[in-house]
């Protein structure tokens, strides 16, 4: 409501706190408690939030410092008391722009989506794996070995070896080089090929990849994450099915060689009903894909690192929702059905994987198949920022007696 964003706390324009002020005012007889405020540090999103607060793409730290302020506001209007939302991140947790694409549905406990912005609530994170993550990523390549991954290709330079393993949210890759081509124009490009149909020329590129459903290009020091048009669920919802993306017809057509990026729709278009003005559909934008460590203990710790490079070596760490699969657990892939706006699923026996250093030839790798799994292992880590966050809970506390 507009009074709300107007609304100012000690000389600050603050929509929430003017929210608040509304409930508490309008409930004046009565104590007030607020049972669930908070943000995600999911890197996926559902919608903007005013002033920042949105409901995911936040990182850890960003989250909580977030729920500092909210905590903050609540006592600063006099409402009777306040809940965090939540404890501990819940995997089985679904949103409305992504709920479709995850199939089968019952089987969304079985793996966490990073793209599904409510999954990622918790002031711990429940992360794959009983005793940590199956590899950190960091530039170093030194996590991958022949213990914890599969050797997919090995042969002369330019590419020397390609690795690969997964864990219930991402696959992982490292690819050792001669040089450092993500740091050229030419750059390099990995390509995963899932289902049949697809391919063609990448955009502002040379490079060709004829089998492919999704391609990570890297170049210039920035990775971007592309995904065939003909598979991409935003044409096919909010383009064909609803009419509010622009789209050409021949785009969705399988081979059609038109590639979109990798990102969320987080508002459909919709007309303000107080003063008709018509606002487009909004993004959140997944590119380019952040750059950095996944090593909770280093001081450059980033949970939405997604690729790591160093001398001769490259890292990624691919969450399996940005790059199509509906369902890891059991190997299902996304794919559009007959039904405009609707999907079904392929499995995957085995996800094809190829590498092309500028425009050089295509290196087809062994790809990489995995077990079907039902049942996962985790553990609990408390979020970067956590400290900071209890530390202020505790400075309000109020003394006993």
């Amino acid at each position: 409501r507009h009074e709300y964003a107007d609304f100012e706390l000690d000389g600050e324009v603050d929509n929430y706190a003017g929210y608040l002020t509304a409930l508490r005012d309008h409930f004046v007889s009565q104590p007030l408690v607020v049972l669930e405020t908070g943000v995600p540090s999911s890197i996926g999103s559902a919608h903007r939030g005013p002033l920042g607060r949105d409901q995911g793409g936040h990182t850890e730290v960003e989250a909580m410092t977030i729920m500092r302020d909210l905590v903050d506001i609540a006592e600063r209007v006099d409402v009777a008391g306040a809940f965090l939302f939540e404890w501990a991140d819940e995997w089985f947790k679904l949103t409305w722009n992504t709920r479709d694409l995850e199939r089968p549905a019952d089987r969304r406990p079985l793996w966490h989506n990073a793209m599904t912005n409510e999954s990622y609530f918790g002031l711990l994170a429940v992360e794959p794996g009983g005793e940590g993550r199956v590899v950190t990523i960091d530039g170093s390549g030194d996590g991958f070995n022949r213990d914890n991954s599969q050797v997919i290709h090995e042969g002369a330079a330019p590419i020397t070896e390609v690795r690969a393993i997964h864990d219930a949210e991402r696959l992982f890759l490292r690819v050792l080089t001669r040089g450092e081509p993500w740091q050229s124009t030419e750059g390099l490009t990995v390509t995963f090929d899932a289902v049949d149909g697809g391919g063609g020329a990448l955009p502002d590129t040379a490079t060709d990849v004829p089998a492919a459903d999704v391609a990570l290009r890297l170049a210039d020091g920035e990775a971007h994450l592309l995904r065939r048009a003909s598979l991409d669920p935003n044409l096919h919802v909010y383009g064909r099915a609803h009419g509010e993306l622009e789209f050409d017809e021949r785009d969705l057509a399988p081979g059609s060689g038109v590639w979109e990026p990798v990102r969320q729709v987080v508002n459909r278009p919709l007309t303000v009903p107080t003063t008709g003005e018509a606002q487009p559909i909004e993004w959140h934008d997944l590119n380019p894909l952040r750059r950095g460590t996944t090593d909770p203990t280093s001081p450059d710790f980033d949970p939405h690192a997604t690729w790591a490079a160093g001398d001769g070596v490259i890292e990624l760490a691919l969450p399996w929702g940005m790059l199509g699969f509906a369902d890891p657990s059991s190997r299902q892939f996304l794919v559009p059905a007959d039904t405009a706006g609707e999907f079904d699923t392929e499995t995957v026996e085995r996800l094809g994987i190829s590498v092309v250093v500028g425009d050089g030839p295509r290196l087809d790798t062994a790809g990489y198949a995995w077990e079907q799994w039902q049942s996962v292992a985790w553990h609990e880590r408390p979020k970067r920022g956590l400290g900071e966050l209890v530390a202020d809970l505790r400075s309000r506390a109020v003394p006993a007696g």
